[in-house]
């Protein structure tokens, strides 16, 4: 028998539009939102203790620098800037006190698809003509310039020190560089199914993709001529995927259901919860605390989910239940030799081009409804709020953070 956890009474915290980006702080609890009409807002959500006395969040700022539509945003790793990209080609740097403090117009050739923060002041964006760029806000321009695919950048993950980074897009590709050496060193074969979320896994020997099949593929680091291992069972496309730990993470799917899938034995041991109308999920992340994972969706509405029993799950699961195909081993060894040096690396002469560009072309994520349910086990209580009135709130955790003057 499982446990549910979800509420019956679902709240929802309703933004002015749909919402294609959220991103939480690392230190104080806000979320930010990039919206369709170009506007970010910042929210400041309860804490999980509050949640049973059902507070809602406050919008505490909302902030209009773009011209187009706002399609990726990261707040710094510091907490000290939230970084935001835009189809009207522009990236822009908002400091502490909620002002613009850098912006590049044309920063990009064609529409700005994926925005991620790297270290302190600086940051990656990643557009439709598959053309990645590293920009330092210090330098206020451009250090990095890559011409790394064919088609949009759908997402990018780093190892921890940042010395290495994975891009994935829509062209079925992904690419490995190296930042220490400020090179690409690899862009595996084009597959049919579009890559569409990545993430470095089990210490960084695994490189795990979502695919517009609902397939997670993974390589084994190094080892990029073939795919080592597949976990199937989502019924649609993969649009989002976070690390909850080593061996698990969460995935966000077309059919509306954020799961929670483990890794060696892979195993589907879970469902976070569901987003009505069968919308498919665009985005999830994972709050400071780790006890909230926001989701979004084809609507106005960010959601909340309580996990703070997953771990609980995870261990009464035990590998007993809900158990997905795979087409290769389980191989948990995972040896040191996986993953290979950064001078060892055999590097890719012809991907490794700066950025020159082309004619805009605007990337277009799966809108499929869901057309089957997998029996998951439910673990994650819905929190997610009503719309408040704007008012303003102080941050909670944390001894400095994001908009300290509010």
């Amino acid at each position: 028998m499982t446990d549910s956890l979800v509420s019956d009474d679902t709240m929802q915290c309703h933004s002015s539009s749909m919402i294609f980006d959220i991103d939480f702080h690392p230190q104080r609890d806000f979320v930010a939102a990039a919206l369709v009409d170009g506007a970010v807002e910042l929210w400041q959500h309860p804490s999980v203790a509050s949640v049973n006395q059902q507070e809602a969040p406050a919008k505490v700022l909302v902030m209009r620098h773009h011209a187009k539509s706002c399609r990726g945003l990261s707040f710094d790793v510091s907490g000290s800037g939230l970084y935001t990209g835009s189809s009207d080609l522009s990236v822009v740097a908002v400091d502490s006190s909620g002002e613009v403090a850098w912006r590049m117009d044309n920063a990009h050739t064609s529409p700005i698809n994926c925005i991620r923060s790297g270290p302190t002041g600086t940051f990656f964006s990643g557009d439709d003509d598959g053309v990645l760029k590293v920009w330092d806000i210090r330098q206020k321009n451009a250090v990095l310039s890559f011409n790394l695919h064919k088609d949009f950048i759908s997402d990018i993950t780093f190892n921890e020190n940042y010395t290495r980074a994975v891009t994935a897009s829509g062209d079925g590709t992904i690419s490995i560089l190296n930042l220490r050496q400020g090179k690409p060193m690899k862009t595996t074969e084009m597959f049919e199914d579009d890559q569409l979320s990545v993430l470095l896994m089990k210490n960084d020997k695994k490189v795990v993709t979502g695919t517009q099949s609902g397939v997670l593929n993974i390589w084994s680091w190094g080892k990029w001529e073939e795919i080592t291992d597949r976990i199937t069972g989502h019924p649609q496309s993969v649009q989002t995927m976070l690390k909850y730990d080593e061996d698990t993470l969460l995935t966000g799917s077309s059919d509306g259901i954020v799961r929670i899938v483990g890794m060696h034995p892979n195993k589907l041991l879970g469902m976070i919860g569901e987003h009505e109308e069968d919308f498919p999920i665009e985005k999830i992340a994972l709050s400071r605390d780790r006890l909230l994972v926001g989701s979004i969706s084809h609507d106005d509405c960010i959601k909340f989910w309580d996990v703070r029993s997953m771990t609980d799950v995870k261990n009464r699961n035990n590998g007993r239940n809900f158990t997905m195909g795979n087409s290769g081993d389980n191989d948990e060894s995972d040896d040191d030799d996986d993953m290979d040096s950064d001078d060892e690396m055999v590097g890719d002469e012809s991907s490794s081009s700066s950025s020159s560009s082309s004619s805009s072309s605007n990337s277009s994520s799966s809108s499929n409804r869901r057309s089957s349910s997998s029996s998951s086990l439910s673990i994650g209580s819905s929190i997610s709020f009503k719309k408040n009135g704007g008012k303003k709130g102080s941050g909670r955790g944390g001894d400095s953070g994001f908009f300290d003057d509010l």
